[in-house]
């Protein structure tokens, strides 16, 4: 690859894209893995560096900061509630109750009648 300096974007020139070419399915798949990884490790490398950042300039203005893994966040939470007649109708009981949910309820059923 060819670079002007550490900040532009990198091309890949003529002859490198026929080299690419040249590569099976296969290997392809193989680079593009190594170059997933490569990303990922370059993402966390940035995100410690700013992270580090943020504590040194907190530190110089006598502020205490905490920082939280947003990725923990975003994991799926449990089916809580399904429909007895239409499983795929579920709820996992945080946000705008569902309305099947609330017809059943409006018919005299109970919440509790539904939980997994």
């Amino acid at each position: 690859m060819t670079s002007n300096n550490e900040h532009t974007e990198q091309q890949l020139t003529s002859a490198e894209e026929e080299k690419l070419l040249a590569f099976s399915k296969s290997e392809l798949e193989n680079l593009a893995e190594k170059v997933s990884k490569a990303i990922k490790h370059k993402e966390a490398e940035e995100r410690q560096g700013m992270i580090t950042l943020i504590e040194d300039l907190a530190r110089q203005a006598n502020i205490g900061v905490e920082f939280y893994d947003l990725e923990s966040r975003k994991k799926e939470l449990p089916i809580q509630y399904r429909h007895p007649d239409n499983p795929s109708q579920t709820w996992r009981g945080r946000g705008i109750m569902p309305r099947w949910l609330q017809d059943e309820i409006a018919k005299g059923r109970k919440k509790e009648d539904f939980k997994i």
